[in-house]
């Protein structure tokens, strides 16, 4: 063999191999948590508003000859008196006036619908309510709540002041007048002037004082770049000394981009809003439902309480199912079973097992728990038993690879010694290999607290707005009821949805957490 076949490679071209392999290895790593801290970061920004409310705080008369109840009404009569009249008088008195039965239902529309039960449990709590004008807060409904919280990408509001009166108008109830305007602000009506009219399809130009609201219908631009000449239609009926063109006025002007007929909000209820939030009547506070109440039709009211006792429930019953029998499957098959076609032929069926969709085993659930078992429809024991056949492949894998890392020459060692086969597993073999076992257990619980498939299948999609109080009763899962708030066609489920998206993967964060913790725990040195 001659020298020359001993002559290493290039060094210079070897060595910029290995540094452009580092290079490409840390550039994963780095786009890997990019990509992550992306994730996470657009998620959390978009859950921020599922954090908090909008509530508006009035006085309520508590009267019982409004109610319609007796003098001394038994506590079944209050429980199924209406309670609605009492914040709809209150509303009404704080807002705009107006007689329009259909513009008093929009006002009423942004208050929540459970205002009333609110009201019944305030009464139930404390019957000397009655005969007393009462400061309550109610929660807003969705759609004006998420109007309020979207008002920065859809309004802009100034302060103007009017400063002639020209016209009372035709008979249609018009108004026009001049209106001065904040040079700053003058850039802004300047290209609105151009166009002169407004139609259904524009933005909505409207202006409002304390008392009074209007729709602007036309605007031109006057001879001072400062002042403008408004054509506008009353919105709310205020008395007449009330009226903006009676007498020079400090007013708000204000545009909302969406025209009035794509919105869930009128012009007369967003500028109501506007003004009792102007007002101090509507103030924002921690959305604690969110994390109290379960699924509601009500946007504002929905929470995941519900889904998260059903989650946990769920992961109950399985662990209870797929832990002692999976453990059991692993222990015999590694341990005690002797080599035959029969183990070979479980063991390939088992790992073939772990990869065979999660939709496979909630139509398998579907047509041995629920149709041939008779278990409940959409509960969590059904649910638990699905799972707990989806998870059974896993820790069976998991709990034979920690079996498998236990050193041979233990065994030898306490057999030797003259230790059964059943001493040796459970006082040497098991101590090692629970930490293996308990890392594969927990990381299968986690994958089996984020499936939603088999749940879909047995029909745990179902809308349940009750918390289950046992393993047999109608429940959700969270990641159900992500599926259904995705799918919910109320913009404010959108940030519900990041919200309870963060909430399942905080859950299954701790459930890793848990393994990481249970492997240092039980590790033993040898």
């Amino acid at each position: 063999m001659t020298e020359s076949s001993f002559i290493l490679p290039n060094g210079k071209k070897r060595g910029l191999r290995d540094r452009l392999f580092g290079f490409c290895a840390r550039l994963s790593i780095v786009l890997s948590l990019l990509f992550l801290l992306t994730l996470l970061s657009d998620t959390f920004v978009k859950s921020l508003p599922a954090l908090y409310r909008y509530e508006i705080t009035t006085g309520v008369a508590f009267d019982k000859t409004a109610l319609g109840l007796p003098e001394k009404p038994t506590a079944e009569e209050l429980k199924l008196a209406s309670y609605s009249p009492l914040w709809q008088d209150s509303i009404k008195k704080a807002s705009l006036a107006t007689e329009n039965p259909e513009k008093l239902r929009s006002i009423f529309r942004t208050v929540s619908r459970d205002s009333g039960f609110i009201l019944r449990d305030l009464v139930t709590e404390n019957t000397d309510l009655f005969g007393r004008n009462v400061s309550v807060t109610l929660p807003l409904s969705s759609r004006a709540d998420y109007f309020l919280k979207k008002r920065d990408q859809e309004i802009t509001s100034f302060p103007v002041r009017t400063s002639a009166v020209l016209s009372a108008g035709p008979s249609q109830g018009l108004r026009e007048f001049m209106l001065s305007v904040p040079v700053k602000r003058a850039d802004f009506l300047a290209p609105l002037a151009k166009k002169r009219e407004f139609d259904k399809h524009d933005p909505s130009l409207l202006l409002y004082t304390e008392h009074q609201a209007y729709k602007i219908l036309s605007l031109r631009a006057s001879e001072k770049s400062t002042s403008y000449y408004l054509t506008v239609k009353p919105l709310s009926s205020g008395s007449a000394g009330d009226d903006i063109t009676d007498q020079q006025k400090e007013a708000t002007i204000l545009q909302i981009k969406t025209p009035e007929y794509q919105r869930v909000i009128t012009d007369f209820s967003a500028v109501n809003l506007l003004r009792l939030e102007k007002n101090g009547a509507i103030h924002t506070a921690f959305n604690k439902g969110f994390f109290l109440n379960g699924d509601s039709r009500e946007g504002e009211l929905a929470g995941i309480f519900g889904a998260i006792v059903g989650s946990f429930r769920l992961i109950l019953v399985c662990l209870a199912l797929a832990f002692p029998i999976g453990i059991a499957a692993a222990v015999y098959l590694q341990e005690f079973a002797k080599r035959s076609p029969l183990t070979s032929f479980l063991e390939v069926n088992i790992n073939n097992l772990a990869a065979v969709p999660s939709i496979i085993y909630g139509l398998l659930g579907l047509a041995i728990f629920i149709n041939w078992f008779g278990a409940p429809r959409s509960s969590p024991l059904a649910g638990g038993a699905v799972l707990a056949l989806m998870s059974l492949p896993v820790i069976i894998i998991a709990t034979r690879a920690a079996l498998r890392s236990v050193p041979q020459s233990l065994r030898d060692g306490a057999a030797a010694l003259g230790a059964t086969k059943l001493q040796v597993f459970f006082h040497h073999t098991l101590p090692y290999a629970i930490p293996g076992i308990m890392t594969g257990t927990v990381l299968a619980i986690s994958r089996a607290l984020g499936e939603t498939a088999p749940l879909l299948l047995i029909g745990m999609v179902a809308f349940i707005p009750d918390t289950p109080r046992s393993f047999t009763d109608e429940a959700t899962a969270l990641p159900v009821q992500i599926f259904l708030w995705s799918d919910n066609p109320d913009p404010s489920y959108a940030a519900k949805t990041s919200a309870a998206v963060l909430a399942l993967l905080a859950l299954i964060l701790a459930f890793n957490a848990g393994a990481v913790y249970l492997r240092k725990k039980f590790t033993v040195r040898y």
